[in-house]
């Protein structure tokens, strides 16, 4: 191999690395925040949804009239309605891309303020700093193995 050969073969390196680094950092986020999230009907629950690129507008369907009772078989519903997109392990991003993971059920940041006894207000919060602090350990790492180079 020749040093350009070796120089793309390094940087083809670098772009993976920072997208596997992205994938850990969003993939923590959002499995946090779904196992941290409040239950009652299970639609906020699945309203969290990633995408790479551009935010999801998608939000589980409110629960029907019919079905009001029966709680956890409705929440179930809900939930697969939402896990057929594939969740966080369908987002495919490209180097430099972002990944949004957003909840668009309406009352979704009143149980972000505290609304809810079963989770602390500012959990949303609380989940982005502490994956944040790991990317950062993340591309320390990178950076000490591979001399800064990103």
């Amino acid at each position: 191999m020749n040093v350009p050969d070796g120089i793309r073969a390094f940087k083809a390196l670098a772009r993976a690395e920072g997208v596997r680094r992205q994938r850990i950092v969003a993939t923590g986020i959002y499995i946090d925040l779904v196992t941290a999230w409040p239950v009652d009907t299970g639609r906020s629950r699945a309203g969290w949804i990633a995408t790479s690129g551009s935010p999801s507008t998608f939000a589980p369907p409110e629960l029907a009239a019919s079905i009001k009772g029966r709680k956890a078989k409705a929440g179930a519903k809900v939930a697969a309605i939402s896990s057929a997109g594939g969740g966080i392990a369908a987002v495919d991003p490209k180097l430099g891309e972002s990944i949004w993971i957003v909840n668009n059920v309406g009352y979704a940041a009143y149980l972000n303020d505290g609304h809810s006894p079963q989770m602390p207000a500012g959990t949303v919060e609380a989940i982005a700093s502490k994956w944040q602090a790991l990317g950062a350990q993340l591309a320390a790492a990178f950076n000490a193995a591979f001399g800064g180079l990103q």
